[in-house]
């Protein structure tokens, strides 16, 4: 009995052990990334010194601030000239970028959104580029990056002119376009790109140096303390997936995946479209791995701007 109560005691206090390293890790990397320069992106730019504006369209720099007291920058491109004149408003589409990017990752996809007659806004992140920088973690998977988005669109509902709001985000961007759009009743379209909700098989694919029962503590303490709740803790995944039920049904949200894609694998975005009720599409291009513009740009730019211009127009 003496030895089963020695066993359990040792178990938990290795548990806090180990939670404690995932958690320390977690914050040095953090203030590691706190240091670097605005769009010095670990993952390959788009274009280096790339704005709206090298593309061909003029836009606003802007920034509004967060509840929790962070200014989020943006860039904004009205729509075009005649659609201005219009009697009704252009739709806006919100665009946000996955970790360890910023906001020039869906350029791209400008030209398309704004020839369809529709404003962009794109903004940078918390802790990424030149947005404030979050003490409390680099990522949060989609939990606290919501707060960033809900922060667009108040700016928008105050100092623009636009209806319909629709949301494209890619991976932790996805993730926050989910979660405001369950209790945002201001959002009427989403493009959900590269989404996923393992905590644990996320970190294990992008550090795979760390083993596996440690990947498994550092998801479940950083879930735990992002807000995910207990139950998304011990599962160490994100909320998405009970968030995603909550989306009204008439708010459609188009899937967009790649067949190859191992940081967030096919499953679980098939998890999360079989979540949805109501109007939904899931698209999946079979040579795409994350993060699907990468990849298949002009497919994933014909494929975006048609559901925005079906849905929003």
């Amino acid at each position: 009995m003496i030895n089963i109560f020695l066993n359990i005691i040792t178990y938990f206090f290795g548990f806090l052990f180990f939670w404690a390293i995932g958690t320390a890790l977690f914050i040095i990397y953090s203030q590691h990334l706190r240091h670097k320069k605005p769009y010095d992106s670990i993952l390959p730019p788009v274009e280096q010194g790339a704005t709206p504006l090298s593309r061909g369209f003029n836009y606003e720099n802007i920034s509004f601030v967060t509840f929790d007291r962070l200014t989020i920058h943006a860039w904004y491109v009205p729509p075009p000239e005649k659609d201005l004149q219009n009697a009704k408003s252009p739709p806006v589409i919100i665009a946000l970028h996955g970790g360890l990017d910023d906001r020039r990752y869906y350029l791209p996809l400008l030209p398309a959104i704004n020839n369809a007659g529709f404003a962009m806004l794109m903004l940078d992140g918390r802790n990424h580029g030149a947005s404030d920088f979050d003490p409390r973690g680099m990522t949060t998977i989609g939990i606290r990056e919501a707060r960033d988005l809900l922060a667009a669109l108040d700016f928008i509902e105050k100092n623009k002119q636009h209806d319909k709001v629709g949301i494209v985000g890619v991976s932790s961007g996805s993730a926050a376009a989910i979660a405001i759009t369950s209790s945002d009743r201001r959002v009427s379209a989403v493009v959900a790109e590269s989404s996923g909700y393992n905590v644990k098989f996320i970190a294990q694919r992008l550090y795979r140096w760390i083993p596996i029962w440690i990947s498994y503590f550092f998801g479940s303490v950083l879930m735990l303390l992002v807000g995910a709740g207990l139950k998304n803790a011990l599962r160490c995944r994100g909320p998405q997936l009970d968030l995603v039920k909550k989306i009204p049904d008439n708010v459609p949200v188009l899937f967009v995946h790649g067949r190859k894609d191992k940081i967030a694998p096919l499953k679980y975005v098939q998890h999360l479209y079989g979540a949805k009720r109501g109007e939904k599409e899931l698209v999946i291009y079979d040579d795409a791995r994350h993060a699907v513009i990468r990849f298949e740009e002009y497919k994933f730019i014909a494929c975006v701007s048609r559901f925005f211009n079906e849905r929003l127009s």
